[in-house]
C-alpha cells in the first residue's frame, strides 16, 4: 500500500496499472504456484526450449523477480544441467 500512497518512496519497486515491478520486472514474491507456472512455461515452451539452469535463470530474470530466484529454479527443476 505504501507504493500506492507514495510511489516514489522506493526506486527499485514500482506500481503501474496494478502490477508491482522490481527493477522493471514483474514481482512474483513468494507465490510458489505462480513461480512454478512461470518456470515450466519458459523452460518447456517453444520459446524456452529445454534449457539448463543458467539459461532458464537468464530467461526468467529478464521478465520476473522473486526471492531466491536461482535457488527456486534448482529446487523446482532438479534434473536440469547446471551449465
Amino acid at each position: 500500500t505504501e507504493l500506492a500512497v507514495a510511489p516514489d518512496s522506493d526506486t527499485d519497486y514500482t506500481l503501474h496499472n496494478g502490477v508491482l515491478r522490481f527493477k522493471g520486472r514483474v514481482w512474483v514474491g513468494n507465490n510458489k504456484i505462480a513461480q512454478q507456472h512461470i518456470l515450466i512455461a519458459l523452460h518447456d515452451s517453444g520459446v524456452g526450449g529445454q534449457y539448463g539452469v543458467s539459461a532458464t535463470y537468464a530467461r526468467v530474470k529478464q521478465l520476473f523477480a522473486w526471492p531466491n530466484l536461482k535457488a527456486r529454479i534448482c529446487e523446482t527443476m532438479p534434473d536440469l544441467p547446471t551449465s
